[in-house]
C-alpha cells in the first residue's frame, strides 16, 4: 500500500509542476501522470476500451447516469460490472451497497445514446425470463437495498444519431 501511495504522490507532484508545452506532449501524457486510472473503470463498468488519445471519444455499449442527482455516472453506493460484450447486447450486473435505501440507475444504450435497447433478460432469480421492451436509448433499473441484479441487455447498435445531451434533456 505504501508503494501505491508513493506513486500517487509522485504523479500528483508531476501534475502540479507540469508546465511543458502541450504541443510537444506525447499522446499518453496524461495517462502517465494522472494518479487516477480511468481505463479499468471504463472497461469494467461500461464494457469499453479506454480513451487513449487527445480528444478521443468513448465508444461504449452503455453509459450510466444517476437520475435522482441528474448527473452522469453511477449513483452513490452502486457498483456495476459488464461481464460480457456481445454483438447484440451486454451482460450487466448492478449492486446496491446501501443497507436501507433504494437506488435508481439510468442505463443509456451507447455512450452518446446511439444504440437502442430491445430487450432485457434477467439472469438470476427469474433466469431466462425475457422481457421485451420497446426500443429505447435508456432503461431505468430500480435496485432494492442491499441487492444485486444480473441482466442481459439486448440492443440494436447505431439505431440513433449520437449526441451529447443528457437523457433527461433530449426531446422524445
Amino acid at each position: 500500500m505504501t508503494r501505491t501511495l508513493e506513486e500517487v504522490a509522485r504523479r500528483m507532484e508531476l501534475m502540479a509542476n507540469d508546465d511543458g508545452d502541450p504541443a510537444a506532449w506525447d499522446v499518453h501524457h496524461w495517462q502517465e501522470i494522472n494518479p487516477v486510472l480511468t481505463d479499468p473503470l471504463v472497461q469494467l463498468t461500461m464494457g469499453a476500451p479506454g480513451i487513449v488519445y487527445h480528444g478521443g471519444l468513448c465508444h461504449a455499449p452503455i453509459r450510466h447516469f444517476d437520475p435522482v442527482a441528474r448527473r452522469p455516472g453511477l449513483p452513490a453506493d452502486v457498483a456495476a460490472l459488464v461481464s460480457r460484450v456481445l454483438p447484440d447486447g451486454i451482460d450487466l450486473e448492478l449492486v446496491n451497497l446501501h443497507e436501507s435505501e433504494t437506488r435508481d440507475v439510468l442505463v443509456q444504450a451507447g455512450a452518446f445514446g446511439e444504440h437502442a435497447f430491445t430487450g432485457v433478460t434477467q439472469m438470476d432469480a427469474d433466469a431466462g425470463k425475457v422481457h421485451e421492451i420497446p426500443a429505447s436509448d435508456t432503461l431505468t433499473i430500480k435496485l432494492a437495498p442491499s441487492s444485486s441484479i444480473r441482466v442481459r441487455l439486448a440492443m440494436r447498435r447505431f439505431a440513433s444519431i449520437p449526441g451529447y445531451a443528457f437523457p433527461w434533456d433530449r426531446s422524445k
